[in-house]
């Protein structure tokens, strides 16, 4: 996760690099504007500036409807049919183009994701429960409302339903997400022109996860990410965590990875809103149960407290039912007590399925 990402700018003017077919074909176009500026010209040039998928092809198209132009007024018969013939092939191109980029956020998404643990998961890892967890949350407005969303979203399996849920829906535009997940940015985006979307990159890569990881002992890394929340330009709000266990007795999360723990820790001390995402087999009564569980990947789990920010920030936890769950009822209310008690608000899922939500305690009380 370098420390040198930037905050979000608008598009700029590049000169063009030698060698490069989009900045040569961007710096050919540039120049055109400078004498004639048809209908089209415009939009393909933002669409390579910003580098959209399929711009290269467009633009190109954008050319030759130019000089289509100038040989209808030059009467060039025979050469205007053979554009036209091109031009219905270009449409059949861009069709492909973007059918291709639907699949990303449609059910097929696994065929996009390599062979192995991260697709392994995403496709048989309690996938109900997180599609459940993902739904419940995209469509609610306590966690995204009619206003702008500012939200750092880890890499997870979880994050990747999310993503996909949000993709079904018009996001407000000017919405903004930071992510160190390799898949998120191709789904938010494919159905969402006015969102904006910044991978950050690290040292690691979490193969179970899909994400990039820091080092644990990079600290410009960790103020770059708490630079996020305090800047004064669009600061981020809103965090959303996936722990691999939840100790509820004192509400610490564990996680695999130790890169992982400086980088949940400035989102647990900064983000003014932060939603934990998990599902009922992976609530235990206290952090020696959850530490003692043999079940994740074979891995063991390192614990974040939430520290003082049990009495701070807003803090969520939204627990899907796990549809294979032996925990008797009464054991999962009462572990659900535990947490509202520790300062959370608890949304959660009962045993026909239906959403409950239970608010936080007043402060002090």
């Amino acid at each position: 996760m370098p420390s040198t990402s930037q905050t979000p700018s608008p598009i700029v003017e590049k000169a063009p690099v030698r060698g490069d077919p989009s900045a040569d074909l961007l710096g050919l176009l540039l120049f055109i504007q400078t004498f004639y500026n048809p209908l089209g010209l415009e939009t393909a040039i933002n669409s390579l500036k910003a580098e959209e998928p399929g711009a290269d092809l467009r633009a190109r198209w954008a050319l030759l409807s130019m000089v289509r132009t100038l040989l209808v007024d030059a009467g060039g018969g025979k050469v205007i049919e053979a554009f036209d013939a091109l031009g219905r092939r270009f449409g059949e191109l861009d069709a492909k183009v973007s059918q291709l980029l639907s699949q990303v956020s449609s059910a097929d998404l696994g065929e996009f994701l390599v062979p192995g643990p991260l697709k392994a998961r995403y496709e048989r890892e309690h996938a109900p429960e997180k599609q459940a967890l993902a739904a419940y949350i995209a469509g609610n407005s306590t966690f995204f409302s009619d206003q702008p969303a500012r939200a750092f979203v880890p890499a997870s399996v979880t994050a990747i339903h999310l993503a996909r849920e949000l993709s079904a829906r018009p996001l407000p535009p000017g919405s903004l997400f930071y992510t160190n997940s390799i898949a998120l940015p191709l789904i938010l985006l494919q159905n969402n022109g006015n969102v904006s979307v910044y991978t950050l990159c690290g040292a690691a890569y979490d193969h179970l996860c899909g994400g990039w990881l820091p080092r644990d002992n990079d600290h410009e890394a960790r103020v770059y990410l708490k630079s996020l929340f305090e800047r004064e330009q669009d600061p981020l709000r809103d965090a959303y965590v996936t722990p691999m266990a939840v100790a509820s007795d004192q509400a610490e999360l564990c996680f695999t990875r130790p890169e992982l723990l400086p980088v949940v820790g400035v989102l647990s001390q900064f983000a003014p809103a932060l939603t934990i995402m998990t599902f009922s087999s992976r609530v235990f009564p206290t952090l020696e149960d959850a530490l003692s569980n043999r079940d994740f990947l074979n891995t063991p789990l390192r614990k974040v407290g939430l520290g003082e920010r049990l009495g701070g920030g807003r803090t969520r936890i939204v627990i899907a039912r796990d549809q294979a769950e032996q925990k008797p009822e009464a054991e999962y209310r009462a572990q659900l007590g535990r947490l509202r008690d520790r300062g959370l608000e608890v949304h959660w899922q009962d045993p026909k399925g239906q959403w409950q939500a239970d608010p936080a305690p007043p402060a002090g009380g």
